[in-house]
């Protein structure tokens, strides 16, 4: 559907739905050919303020009034009576207020063909020059009945003012002329009457000094007042009417960042992820600073699988925003997915350190889990995230849009029961998600061949002794690593498993944890937020002579001989022994053989988790 909508402006700026009017074709009008003009562009708004209004445009049969803000505040209801005297209800639900000026558009609906305004060029008005106001006064005491009426006049100055007013003209007016156009010698509207020195109208004759909007004000404001109704509707997940609202305001102005962002969203809250990109980009093109555009093409190129130009643009989201929480989030899934698990790790707790009351940072964190292959720990943070819930209210229209793109919009549908934890007699192994998508599913449990009974949590008043250093924590998860190796065959990327499965404590609050893992081995990383305190790399080796039935293993702890913040190189196997890389050297426990290696029953539990 076509808006039709005239505008004496640059193409450029509008676009080509719009009929433009040649300038060489609006020569300069008699006062009654204006006023002929203005007879057929003002209406009547009737209502608690009664005012006028000016059709700037049309879609379909939905015309759209612009008037002055305060014409339609009051409550109570309202109408339009159009130039031959019909008259529309107005729903009051679908008026947009323009933010920071007194200006609002009133939409009414007609089969019914009305003209539509021809907009002019407000910066080129100029003191000295003619210019009339028409509108609708109310009735005095001598005219008792209402009459359009249209007054002549000149621009006497030019000087902003609050809520937007700037044109200072000696037009009369009256009550009930507030909202009606101003137009020049071609009968181009180049402003919206409203106040008199800088008052509403309180008083039935008025001063020769009236106050008027130009146009040039709302072109460049109702792009940004229908992309916030579009935001509001996106939080309400009504994501046609979004669009509509979106591509209405990109009818006033074809190059809104704004409407583009919005559209962006919108399409990716349907999961229309290319489209969402196409507008992300257009969003950028034309405000490079609009970090919500970075985020959402960010996050349309993780769900198209490329994660590293996700990166990129969550980087960029970033960086104009260093306080995003959810750009931190989202760049966490993408890293995890490229195998990043470090940088992961650290996007994650950023992310909910920004936002600790949100449920984002749970869902992102969720997502990472996961990634990894960890479905309860993917559970147990979507439990979070849903008991959050509530603080959804507080996050507007373009979160909630992302979040169900991503499945999560509702998430207490979304969330797996948790059944209450019960003995198990082996420690799953789990393999990751098999696409690209931050939708990963759940991964599936393979059987472990030899079952054991599962480790029981430490008592409680054990679990708050003070967390072990990074030095034995890694030798810890190596030894469950060894352990967990035996008894399902494969290596585990996942250091919660190995936390809940050996009661392992880790330092979480001093240094972040990761594991990264081949068919032949595992490397353990403890990497300190502090940069004044040294890293560790564990690893766990299988030896030449191993075999499925007997997994004989073999491990090395390194530390950086610097202190450093950074992850170290990981340790070499070279002619049966593992080896530390130049950088680190080896630190006790080192080169343990095992082939059957115990259970860590002497580490208690923990709750804190390192995704």
């Amino acid at each position: 559907m076509t808006i039709k909508f005239k505008y004496g402006l640059s193409a450029a700026l509008i676009g080509a739905t719009i009929a433009i009017v040649q300038t060489q074709n609006a020569l300069a009008q008699t006062a009654e050919q204006v006023n002929k003009i203005a007879e057929k562009i003002t209406v009547l708004i009737e209502g608690q303020n009664q005012g006028s209004g000016i059709i700037i445009a049309r879609e379909g049969s939905t015309y759209y009034v612009l008037t002055a803000k305060h014409v339609t505040t009051g409550g109570g209801e309202s109408k339009i009576v159009a130039p031959d005297r019909t008259s529309y209800q107005v729903d009051s639900n679908n008026i947009i207020q323009l933010p920071g000026v007194d200006l609002a558009i009133v939409p009414f609906v007609s089969s019914n063909n009305y003209e539509i305004a021809q907009l002019g060029d407000s910066k080129t008005v100029t003191v000295g020059e003619q210019v009339y106001v028409s509108g609708w006064p109310k009735p005095g005491e001598t005219i008792t009945r209402q009459i359009r009426q249209m007054t002549a006049g000149q621009i006497s100055a030019r000087e902003r003012v609050n809520d937007g007013y700037e044109l200072i003209y000696t037009n009369p007016t009256r009550q009930g002329m507030s909202g009606g156009p101003i137009l020049d010698l071609r009968g181009r509207v180049i402003g919206i009457h409203g106040r008199t020195e800088g008052s509403t109208e309180d008083q039935v004759v008025k001063a020769w000094v009236n106050l008027g909007i130009p146009i040039n004000t709302f072109v460049e404001l109702a792009p940004k007042a229908y992309a916030e109704q579009g935001k509001e509707k996106l939080k309400r997940q009504n994501y046609q009417g979004a669009i509509a609202d979106f591509s209405q305001g990109m009818r006033f102005n074809q190059n809104s960042a704004d409407v583009f962002n919005g559209l962006a969203y919108a399409n990716f809250a349907q999961k229309n992820y290319r489209a969402a990109l196409e507008n992300a980009i257009k969003a950028i093109q034309n405000n490079p600073q609009l970090a919500e555009a970075h985020r959402v093409r960010g996050a349309s190129n993780a769900q198209l699988g490329n994660h590293k130009e996700a990166i990129a643009d969550f980087d960029r989201a970033i960086q104009i925003n260093s306080s995003f929480a959810d750009a931190y989030g989202l760049r966490g899934v993408s890293r995890a997915q490229i195998k990043d698990y470090i940088g992961a790790n650290a996007d994650i707790a950023q992310a909910i350190r920004l936002d600790p009351n949100s449920p984002v940072g749970y869902n992102r964190r969720s997502e990472v889990r996961l990634i990894v292959g960890d479905s309860e720990g993917a559970n147990e943070d979507a439990q979070k995230a849903a008991s959050l819930s509530g603080a959804s209210a507080n996050e507007d229209g373009f979160q909630m849009a992302l979040n169900s793109g991503l499945g999560i919009s509702l998430p207490r549908n979304q969330v797996a029961r948790v059944k209450p934890q019960q003995p198990a007699p082996t420690v799953p192994q789990t393999r990751p998600a098999p696409n690209n998508s931050l939708e990963a599913k759940q991964p599936t449990p393979t059987p472990a061949p030899t079952p054991e009974p599962r480790i029981q949590p430490a008592p409680q008043a054990v679990r708050q002794a003070a967390s072990p250093g990074a030095e034995s924590a890694i030798q810890a998860l190596i030894r469950g690593q060894q352990t967990f190796r035996t008894r399902n065959g494969a290596f585990t990327g996942t250091v919660s498993l190995l936390q809940r499965s050996f009661n392992i404590q880790l330092p979480m609050s001093k240094f972040n944890f990761a594991i990264h893992t081949t068919t032949r081995g595992a490397y353990h990383y403890a990497i300190p937020l502090n940069p004044s305190q040294k890293a560790y790399v564990g690893a766990v080796f299988l030896t030449e002579t191993a075999t499925n039935n007997n997994p004989v293993t073999v491990s090395i702890v390194c530390e950086t001989d610097e202190a450093s913040n950074i992850r170290p190189p990981d340790p070499l196997y070279v002619q049966g022994k593992p080896i530390c890389r130049p950088g680190t050297s080896p630190v006790d426990m080192s080169n343990i053989q095992s082939g059957n290696p115990e259970s860590l029953t002497n580490n208690p539990t923990v709750s804190e988790k390192e995704w």
